[in-house]
């Protein structure tokens, strides 16, 4: 079985129909250059459920999106005896350059360092995450968890170990205070692809 298949199946029904209702305007979305991202992006969200399940969390649900204009709620929630925990899950993928090179099928260079244009990337996301996340919550206590997907340019993930541990040194340097972010990075050799 698949991991996408595996993901997909942790879902409880709620929470399927819930994900399918949200994934089926974005079935005839491909982006020249980047495929099928937005609906992977879309897809991921049941990884943080499943996150949250093996956390031993029960009562996962999904956050319907807010109806006020311009205002981004987090994606899931838990409300159960452990009190309130709410997630937003951020899908970080390829670089401009990298999908423009696979479009038209350039030679690339696999670099064994995390560039500063990534580590900005997930500085920023982790930013926009942390402002849906208190936007929600409006001052008000709950566990604050950011669940950050990252697909490298390196498309084998030749170097998913070596990024890893260079992203994380970062995160101990950079995580926002009250948040905990958690890394989804696939194991070296990964292959999925979102085109």
């Amino acid at each position: 079985m698949g991991d996408l298949e595996r993901q997909l199946q942790g879902l409880d029904e709620v929470a399927w129909a819930f994900l399918k209702k949200k994934l089926k305007p974005l079935l005839g979305r491909r982006h020249p250059t980047r495929g099928w991202q937005q609906l992977f992006d879309t897809i991921n969200e049941a990884r943080g459920y499943n996150f949250l399940l093996g956390a031993g969390c029960t009562c996962v649900e999904f956050i319907p999106e807010s109806t006020v204009k311009n205002q981004e709620t987090p994606d899931l929630k838990v409300c159960d005896q452990s009190g309130l925990v709410i997630c937003e899950v951020k899908t970080i993928n390829i670089s401009e350059v990298e999908a423009d090179r696979r479009t038209q099928g350039h030679v690339f260079t696999t670099k064994i360092h995390v560039d500063q244009g990534l580590l900005d990337k997930i500085a920023s996301t982790i930013a926009k995450a942390k402002g849906q996340i208190c936007a929600y919550l409006e001052g008000g206590p709950g566990k604050k968890i950011i669940l950050m997907i990252i697909n490298f340019d390196d498309s084998s993930h030749e170097y998913a170990d070596d990024y890893d541990k260079q992203i994380r040194e970062f995160l101990d340097k950079s995580q926002p205070a009250g948040m905990e972010v958690q890394l989804d990075i696939g194991p070296p050799f990964y292959t999925a692809k979102v085109s």
